[in-house]
């Protein structure tokens, strides 16, 4: 079921490319044409759907919303305060990151652990990027059903297959503090005592928990609107892998794919 889930989003994806193709200008990635340099903000905000684990761990798979937040510049007065714009160079700017929330009567292996919220997280990521590749490091604080500090730290080959297509991939490692291992793959005396699956007390120790790949295609469709098409592997590691929610009860191969479309808003502030 969450292949043929998947292949459907892959067809969509080919779809909604193809169909862009028509409306193809000349070199819409690059940012000088897309928008007005005297903007003050410029932000890509969309959604679409994904397919991916559940809950961190799982190795069950659902349908989720997906969603698109991808700013690109942010300055006051022309003074510079977040740069996200695409070009060769430095840049730093904002991070966002979302968890799904994990309700223990969604799936027999949680019943006993308790309910985990939906996490808004909200940070930094500093960038360099070359012609054809780019590093960079983020971090960001949860808000919600984690409240603990996350990062990832990743690099990305960049092809541009045509003027409105570009393709990115890479390697990632993730990482999280203390509580955002606690959330998602400790047990407590009390959650191992109630287990039903019988999980036992397990109090992990913060640091990597995944590494993989992601790679993502965003084609172009106009100046003001572009779809996405996004996919990625993680391996859980570590304490993540080891614990028994994730080894007992779950898959420590994690798999996500999703399709979205993002427009763009632009603000002068100060004329």
């Amino acid at each position: 079921m969450r292949f043929r889930i998947a292949l459907s989003l892959l067809a969509a994806g080919a779809v909604v490319l193809s169909v862009g193709q028509a409306q193809a200008a000349d070199t819409l990635l690059n940012p000088e044409p897309i928008a007005n340099q005297g903007d003050d903000i410029i932000i890509w905000v969309g959604g679409g759907i994904q397919v991916q684990p559940d809950y961190v761990g799982s190795d069950d798979y659902e349908l989720q919303p997906l969603i698109l937040i991808d700013p690109e510049r942010i300055r006051f007065q022309r003074f510079q305060v977040m740069n996200s714009e695409r070009h060769v160079g430095f840049s730093i700017g904002p991070s966002f990151g979302f968890v799904g929330g994990r309700d223990e009567d969604d799936n027999a292996a949680l019943q006993g652990l308790g309910d985990v919220d939906f996490t808004f997280e909200l940070g930094l990521r500093a960038r360099y990027e070359a012609e054809f590749w780019r590093v960079f490091v983020a971090g960001r604080y949860g808000l919600g059903g984690h409240e603990g500090f996350v990062g990832d730290i990743g690099a990305d080959v960049i092809l541009n297959v045509t003027p409105n297509l570009r393709l990115t991939a890479g390697p990632r490692a993730r990482f999280g503090d203390d509580n955002f291992y606690d959330a998602y793959f400790a047990v407590s005396p009390e959650q191992a005592a109630a287990s039903v699956v019988g999980l036992p007390v397990f109090d992990p120790d913060p640091g990597i928990h995944s590494v993989g790949i992601e790679a993502e295609l965003i084609y172009q469709i106009n100046e003001d609107w572009r779809a996405h098409l996004r996919g990625g592997y993680d391996r859980l590691v570590g304490d993540a892998e080891d614990s028994p929610i994730v080894a007992i009860a779950g898959d420590e191969d994690q798999f996500h794919i999703g399709f979205g479309v993002a427009y763009r808003l632009a603000f002068d502030l100060f004329d």
